[in-house]
């Protein structure tokens, strides 16, 4: 709904007295009931088949040689790699939100993003949206010409969620320039940041909602793709999920991720990405993380910043080749056999699509009398589920 005030969205004509109820009575039929919520909340759709393999981001100052360097260990030690995701190094640090390139660190922006294309890659990057459009971005005077604002005044273009102009200016007029394949939509989650009203209209939802159909928007024939912290119901028509930064590498917060990951196909949200990393001191943790990831809704490498500076000589270790064999082997092993896998979790994303059933689901599903079926918990206790 588009108000008469440029916004896509007329909040005032909600219904203030009246809310709208639904209903699922399936009993124990879960798989039902999924297949009719579905059917009224949107499919989940088929993701681009490299995001059902391995993917590898890593919160630190790469450039193009770094980039490299990374590609040729990978090689070197016959590790899969099917998606790129470079997060916030990406882009000008005059503040957390850039849209841009940093040019200091890649010169030549679409060499690197051609080099990842020749070597098969999905590449995408990290995007904190909540800032806006600053006056540093290459793509300043564009966008805040099309607001109506004065370039010459050089005032930030303040993130604007409930405003179609501004959210289709950035994707088309920044976004798309940068020549990335998708992005890791971040920071914000929930809330009513951006003049948004909140609870399901919140600023995650609608960033995701817009990144996830550009294509539809624009007459594309490809598929959209984002990565993106959970927005409320309805947020599993806009995979790859994401759980949020691991707080730490413990045997406690590695417990909490496959019932985190299981319990959300109760609302069709099964393709969840979460951290994968290894501490320094418990090379046995990371390889159970790198096995229970492999065989998750997403495999997705990633190091929150921990890794560098000051951790030293307690680092985690995102580079597998690091550890020792005894750790190594298991941990590459698995990753290859999650990518022998792809043509069957493939068709399973489209049976996703069918059904509303996701890859990774409880076992209840297929066992509801079974009491030993709902123990699963988020201490890990009966951590078993259906892949």
């Amino acid at each position: 709904m588009t108000s008469a005030a440029g916004s896509w969205f007329d909040v005032g004509a909600r219904n203030q007295d009246m809310q709208d109820v639904y209903l699922f009575g399936h009993a124990q039929n879960y798989r039902q009931a999924l297949q009719d919520y579905t059917q009224l909340a949107g499919k989940t759709p088929l993701m681009k088949k490299a995001m059902y393999g391995a993917m590898y981001t890593r919160w630190f100052d790469f450039d193009n040689s770094d980039i490299e360097q990374l590609l040729s260990m990978y090689q070197t030690y016959s590790l899969p790699m099917d998606v790129l995701i470079l997060d916030m190094n990406w882009h000008k640090k005059d503040a957390w939100t850039g849209v841009s390139w940093d040019r200091q660190l890649y010169p030549y922006p679409q060499d690197t993003i051609d080099l990842l294309h020749h070597k098969g890659l999905l590449v995408a990057a990290n995007i904190h949206d909540a800032e806006g459009v600053g006056i540093f971005e290459d793509s300043y005077a564009q966008i805040a010409s099309t607001m109506g604002m004065n370039p010459a005044m050089n005032q930030t273009v303040l993130f604007s969620p409930m405003n179609a102009t501004y959210m289709h200016a950035v994707e088309d007029m920044a976004l798309k320039q940068t020549g990335f394949d998708f992005f890791w939509i971040d920071w914000q989650q929930g809330g009513n940041f951006g003049g948004t009203p909140g609870g399901q209209l919140n600023p995650t939802f609608i960033t995701d909602h817009v990144r996830g159909t550009n294509s539809i928007r624009r007459g594309d024939n490809v598929r959209d793709q984002i990565l993106a912290r959970w927005g409320g119901m309805g947020s599993h028509r806009y995979p790859v999920g994401f759980s949020g930064d691991v707080s730490e590498l413990t045997w406690e917060c590695f417990a909490f991720q496959p019932y985190f990951s299981v319990t959300g196909a109760n609302v069709a949200y099964g393709f969840i990405s979460n951290d994968l990393v290894g501490p320094a001191n418990d090379h046995e943790l990371h390889v159970r993380w790198m096995q229970f990831g492999s065989f998750s809704g997403v495999l997705r490498i990633h190091d929150r910043g921990m890794s560098a500076g000051g951790c030293w000589p307690n680092c985690p270790i995102v580079n597998m080749w690091q550890l020792p064999d005894e750790y190594f082997l298991p941990i590459r092993d698995i990753m290859l056999a999650r990518v022998a896998l792809i043509p069957y979790i493939y068709t399973q994303g489209r049976d996703s699509f069918d059904t509303g059933v996701p890859l990774v689901y409880p076992m209840y599903y297929d066992s509801p009398n079974e009491n030993a079926a709902y123990a699963m918990g988020p201490d890990g206790t009966n951590a078993q589920y259906m892949f």
